[in-house]
C-alpha cells in the first residue's frame, strides 16, 4: 500500500487549505453530513479533516474541490503567502497527473513524497 502524502509536507498551506473549505461549506450552507455524502466519506472522517484532527492528503484535495464546486486552486489560496504562480502550477500539475492511470498516479504521490522527505532534510543540514 502506497503511504499517502500528507499536507504537513505543506504546512505552510496546510491552515489556508482547512480554512478555504470551512468558508466554502459555509457559503454553500452545507451541512457536515451533506459534504461527507458528496465525498462519499464518513462523516466523522470528514469532521476531523476540517477541525485538523486528522491531516489532509494532496489525493484529498481534488475530492474537497470537486463537492465544494470549486477549483484545488481555491482550496490552495493564501493570501499572507500567495504566490501567483503557484495555482497555475498546481492546475497544470493536476491536469497531466489526472490522465494517469491509478498506478501511475500513486507512484506519483511516492516521487513527490520522497522528494519532500529529501528537502526537509537538505534545509535541516542547512539549519546546522
Amino acid at each position: 500500500m502506497v503511504k499517502k502524502f500528507k499536507m504537513d509536507a505543506l504546512s505552510g498551506y496546510r491552515k489556508a487549505v482547512i480554512s478555504n473549505i470551512n468558508a466554502k461549506v459555509r457559503e454553500k450552507e452545507l451541512t457536515i453530513d451533506q459534504l461527507a455524502e458528496l465525498m462519499n466519506y464518513e462523516r466523522t472522517l470528514v469532521y476531523r479533516k476540517l477541525t485538523g484532527e486528522r491531516n489532509l492528503t494532496i489525493e484529498d484535495l481534488p475530492i474537497w474541490a470537486n463537492a465544494l464546486g470549486c477549483s484545488v486552486c481555491d482550496l490552495l489560496y493564501d493570501p499572507d503567502s500567495y504566490d501567483t504562480n503557484i495555482c497555475t502550477e498546481a492546475e497544470i500539475i493536476s491536469n497531466k497527473i489526472s490522465s494517469l492511470t491509478p498506478k501511475h498516479k500513486k507512484l506519483i504521490i511516492v516521487i513527490v513524497d520522497l522528494i519532500c522527505k529529501l528537502i526537509t532534510l537538505s534545509n535541516a543540514e542547512n539549519d546546522n
